[in-house]
């Protein structure tokens, strides 16, 4: 379901599609679940990239960012049913920029299937905004770590909001219109049917 938040309330502004079209994963990309199951599975012919693992739990990706001196970037992270989240970044180099990577694979263990892409502080370097991979009912996390500049390894944490409930959700958006992107997290204790909205500042 996709919702709005309008004067203080959350409403559903388009639902999942049952018609076989497939659920909307990220900007360009669908999934399809697998029958009677929570994850997603491949299918042939389905056009997304060949890396991605046979059944995952969820898909995020921004095509609207850009590195550090101003190329164009996308970053792609899909959550495999093993717990590993897989992370590409793609930047459009030009023909004559020899020392330009287009092309990195990058991996994080431990990632709870709330998570989020946005370059938050407008350095070039997107962030990854993670819940933990804790079970049901079990105090969860928020974690945000920067992507390199270069190499394949995710650094330490930035910044780590923990949470007696669960995560059920992350967000990162300029909600406000202010060119700051502001980062939410949706927390639920377990047995509650209460939904904390937190705003991560």
């Amino acid at each position: 379901m996709r919702a709005t938040l309008a004067q203080g309330q959350l409403r559903a502004a388009a639902a999942g599609d049952d018609a076989g079209a497939g659920y909307p994963l990220c900007v360009d990309r669908v999934g399809a679940r697998a029958p009677g199951r929570a994850y997603f599975e491949r299918a042939d012919g389905d056009g997304l990239p060949e890396a991605w693992p046979a059944r995952y739990w969820a898909a995020r990706c921004d095509d609207a960012l850009v590195d550090a001196v101003g190329r164009p970037m996308r970053v792609d992270a899909v959550l495999g049913d093993g717990g590993a989240l897989q992370v590409t970044v793609h930047v459009r180099c030009r023909a004559d920029e020899a020392d330009c990577v287009a092309d990195r694979a990058l991996a994080l263990d431990g990632v709870g299937v709330a998570y989020a892409i946005a370059d938050v502080d407008h350095d070039g370097r997107a962030e990854l905004i993670t819940s933990a991979a804790s079970a049901p009912g079990d105090p969860d996390a928020v974690t945000v770590h920067a992507l390199p500049a270069r190499g394949a390894k995710v650094g330490k944490a930035l910044f780590t909001k923990r949470f007696t409930g669960g995560v059920g959700g992350v967000a990162a958006a300029d909600v406000d219109g202010d060119g700051d992107v502001e980062v939410f997290a949706a927390v639920r204790l377990a047995g509650s049917q209460r939904v904390d909205l937190w705003l991560l500042d």
